[in-house]
């Protein structure tokens, strides 16, 4: 007779899935300055989030794994709903959506830079990495 692998065993096999978005600009109302919050300041964003969604890959049905189209979604809703003083925050709050609407999410990176922060030199960009795991 032949045994079967635990649910643990099975979780340990299946592989890890990395889906990017890469490309997303925006006019965030954040920032430490009146003007950055009134007027808005480009941002450039970029999410990498990895979960098991092996299913898909058997399966090739989109249902099975995270549409890359509710990543840019979850990333434009945080930001028209908040405004932040520091871009690490708004990096985080997206983070939280992401790992709150998946379950198979092991972890997200959220890269925020903004394009043209007050009192910094042309073409310089201010930028941050945030990486949460699933706890």
């Amino acid at each position: 007779m032949q045994s079967t692998p635990s649910n643990a065993s099975r979780r340990r096999n299946v592989p890890e899935i990395e889906i990017s978005v890469t490309g997303l600009d925006l006019v965030g109302h954040h920032g430490a300055t009146e003007i950055e919050r009134t007027s808005g300041v480009r941002l450039s964003v970029e999410v990498c989030v990895r979960g098991r969604f092996a299913e898909g890959i058997g399966h090739d049905r989109l249902e099975a794994t995270l549409d890359y189209r509710k990543i840019e979604q979850i990333v434009r809703t945080v930001n028209r709903d908040a405004q932040y003083t520091l871009i690490e925050s708004f990096a985080n709050a997206v983070a939280s959506a992401l790992l709150a609407v998946d379950s198979r999410l092991t972890s997200v990176l959220v890269r925020v830079c903004k394009n043209g922060a007050p009192g910094m030199g042309d073409g310089v960009m201010p930028c941050v990495k945030l990486i949460r795991e699933r706890s």
